[in-house]
């Protein structure tokens, strides 16, 4: 096999446009040998920022005397030649070499992240250093250019054995795929033989969802299931007086900290809606303990259609950007018992490719045997956006239904309905026709955005910008696409819908077109049906006007009680989680207040070291808060993991749990959701600010204009509720459990003191 150019480099920031190489290291491999390697360090003409030094160990005295890139080009292009470039997310490293004039556009890539994916088809993170970790791959410890390139050929070697596993028939399928397609990566299947092959894959067994528990299933707990036992036992049930007038059939708004008595729903018939993972794992715990036949059901967009994916493998010619995804696709339906995409992780251009091999109508062999099983269990669990399909409605039984995470509601119904589509959606799926017709899109934006003087990054799509020249040039483009059930459904998505939302906005180069239902009241009781009682529950549901919001944005009459279910108060010393909010701290978006945060994060570093987990209100402000404290963390031993900065939230906590004492998290509230994972990690937590939404979101601020007082009827409220959520998963409502240290909580937002709706968040 090879000869392969292996290629990395150093760089000081990520953005190759503005940033500039510091480091080159590269490897001629062949046939599992290095032949040869090349390695300069590069001097950019400009200062090396701290965290680039902390990452790479490369000062600014280290390349004060190194060649200008335009002196080492030459030397480097004769080593590359016209070879393949394998690298780990390589598209990032020729991405600065051709932006350096590096004349490499006719050289055919590898990437090792995508044979990753094709491999390890479920895994939180692929960043090189986790996965190299988790199979026992012998890493090297640096972040130098040509350290990294060796590593990455040892990684190579390894994936390459994991392939060798394939089985005959199925790696047949993906030779034949692999000749009617450009994916370059395509060739190291070819390097297989099917007698290579082993008749059974012995490291890849068959995977049943562990979320699926109906008569005679019983799946082993993880270990974050067993880690939740405590947290169970100690957890305040709904108070009986709530459970009889639920059994009896009535409808409540339910405000409590508490969890439902499930022993006393052992004889119902139960729909549950919920909207966290976590809490779907819960309830199957629950179901299994109490051994009530339960089992999850999704829309059948979620399930593999084998039929779909035949069709699509069919094809004359696989485009290049679908060729890694439908290898990926094969070796996973050979494996799967259930179909379901929770199975496997999703790149994030991969989801709208699923969407071509996902069941549309239900009819596929998954999507059935999900539903005959939901059909013949006694519980079954639902995640809201599949509760708001109607979905459980098919099961053909008169069920009691529990809405959990109430406060998640308006955003999952929302999104069950929401069209969205992408300018990369249409290129991936559509070539250069998809391309064109993306184009004529952003050239209408970029119209809209001048006209409309848009706030944000939106332009509204009414009557009006319909009637444009430019839109209607993009929906003729659309209309000659190849005719298909697809392309008729995006013709239909683009067009006009009634009480529906519609605008197209630009974030990260990428152009959406979104499409969403204004008003929710009857989705809503479309989705609840003839169920013989209802339960919205939420920890903050009822606060600041909470049940009002609910009521109008559901059109729920009187029929619908409202329970409030105070918690018994705890010891302030007693609590798993104290909050407390420091005196004299600047308001948010005053001056001052970043610094103020800043030296508070400081100090709490200085005084614990790591354990830290720093919640901050945007992926932007992580950033911002990880340059402020790189050096003096790192002056302290102190390694900062930032959202974003330094990779994905799989990425940060695999490597946080790695060195908690000498680790700090910086996040925003999206880690919440993952916080029983490094639970015992944490000693103490930074909450920045009240999570207020963006009211440049155009369908929140159209929600928020309906109410008379749109900030004390709906911003409010749901400030609230997500705040109150958020704090009851970081532990305030639970006593502390036995020789486990009490969590601190600095709230930094003093409008909790010092405004009149402050009350309502403490």
């Amino acid at each position: 096999m090879g000869p392969y150019i292996f290629l990395d480099i150093e760089s000081t920031g990520i953005d190759s446009s503005k940033d500039r190489i510091i480091e080159v290291g590269c490897a001629k491999w062949q046939d599992g040998e290095t032949l040869a390697t090349y390695e300069s360090l590069v001097n950019p003409r400009r200062p090396i920022p701290q965290e680039i030094i902390l990452l790479t160990g490369i000062k600014d005295e280290d390349v004060a005397g190194a060649p200008d890139f335009s002196e080492i080009k030459d030397e480097l292009m004769e080593f590359i030649g016209d070879l393949p470039i394998v690298g780990h997310n390589i598209a990032f490293d020729t991405g600065f070499l051709r932006g350096h004039g590096l004349a490499i556009e006719s050289n055919p890539e590898i990437d090792t992240w995508e044979l990753a994916q094709i491999i390890f088809r479920n895994e939180p993170s692929y960043a090189l250093e986790v996965l190299m970790k988790k199979y026992g791959v012998t890493q090297r410890d640096s972040h130098r250019a040509l350290i990294d390139t060796l590593t990455t050929v040892d990684f190579f070697n390894f994936l390459m054995s994991e392939l060798e596993t394939i089985r005959p028939d199925a790696l047949e399928q993906i030779r034949k795929l692999t000749s009617k397609t450009s994916w370059f990566g395509g060739s190291v299947f070819n390097t297989l033989t099917p007698e290579k092959g082993s008749a059974k894959d012995p490291t890849k067994e068959k995977v049943t969802e562990p979320a699926q528990l109906a008569k005679g299933d019983s799946p082993i707990p993880t270990a974050a299931e067993q880690g939740e036992d405590n947290k169970q036992e100690q957890a305040q049930h709904w108070a009986p007086s709530t459970m009889e007038r639920f059994l009896k059939g009535e409808k409540l708004l339910l405000e409590s900290a508490g969890e439902p008595d499930w022993e006393r729903l052992a004889n119902a018939e139960l729909t549950i809606a919920y909207s966290r993972r976590r809490r779907r794992d819960e309830i199957m715990k629950h179901a299994q303990r109490l051994g009530i036949p339960c089992a999850e059901l999704k829309t059948p967009s979620w399930y593999l259609s084998p039929e779909r994916l035949e069709k699509l493998l069919e094809q004359p010619v696989i485009p290049q950007d679908q060729a890694a995804f439908l290898i990926k696709m094969i070796l996973w339906r050979d494996e799967t018992t259930t179909g379901s995409r929770e199975e496997i992780t999703l790149g994030r251009n991969e989801y709208a490719l699923f969407d071509l091999v996902a069941d549309e109508d239900g009819s596929g062999k998954f999507a059935k045997n999900a539903l005959e099983k939901a059909q013949n269990s006694h519980w079954v669990v639902v995640h809201q956006q599949t509760f708001s399909h109607g979905i459980a409605l098919q099961t053909g039984a008169t069920r009691k239904l529990i809405i959990l995470d109430g406060e998640q509601l308006e955003e999952n119904l929302t999104a069950a309905f929401r069209i969205r589509h992408t300018d990369t959606f249409l290129q991936r799926c559509y070539g250069d026709r998809g391309t064109l017709a993306g184009g004529l899109l952003g050239i209408f934006y970029q119209k809209m955005f001048r006209k409309q003087r848009a706030q944000g990054d939106a332009v509204m799509v009414g009557d009006n910008e319909r009637s444009e020249i430019e839109w209607k040039q993009f929906i003729a483009a659309l209309s000659n696409l190849p005719e298909s059930n697809q392309q008729k459904k995006l013709l239909s998505d683009f067009a006009p819908q009634d009480d529906y939302l519609t605008y197209v906005s630009s974030f990260a180069n990428e152009l959406s077109y979104v499409s969403a239902p204004l008003f929710l009241g009857e989705l809503f009781h479309r989705a609840v049906g003839e169920a013989d009682g209802v339960i919205i529950h939420g920890v903050g549901l009822g606060s600041a006007g909470g049940f009002n919001l609910v009521r109008e944005l559901y059109e729920l009459d009187s029929e619908w009680g409202e329970i409030i279910e105070e918690t018994a108060a705890l010891p302030p010393e007693k609590r798993h989680l104290f909050v407390h909010s420091p005196t004299g701290f600047p308001e948010p978006n005053t001056s001052g207040y970043f610094e103020s945060c800043r030296a508070l994060f400081i100090k709490l570093i200085q005084e614990h070291g790591g354990r830290c987990l720093l919640l901050v209100n945007s992926k932007q402000s992580a950033q911002a808060f990880y340059k402020a404290l790189v050096e003096p963390a790192g002056a302290l031993g102190t390694r900062l993991l930032a959202f974003g900065q330094s990779g994905g939230v799989g990425k940060i906590l695999s490597i946080f749990k790695e060195d908690p004492d000498h680790s700090v998290l910086i996040a925003t509230n999206a880690l919440v959701d993952h916080i029983d994972e490094i639970d015992h990690e944490i000693e103490v937590i930074a909450f920045q600010k009240i999570p207020f939404e963006n009211m440049y979101d155009p369908l929140l601020r159209a929600r928020s204009e309906q109410f008379k007082n749109g900030f004390a009827e709906y911003s409010l409220p749901k400030a609230v509720m997500r705040f109150r959520s958020i704090l009851h998963r970081l532990g305030k409502d639970r006593p502390l459990p036995k020789e486990q240290k009490q969590k601190i909580c600095f709230l930094l937002d003093s409008r909790v003191m010092s405004r009149e709706y402050g009350k309502y968040f403490m």
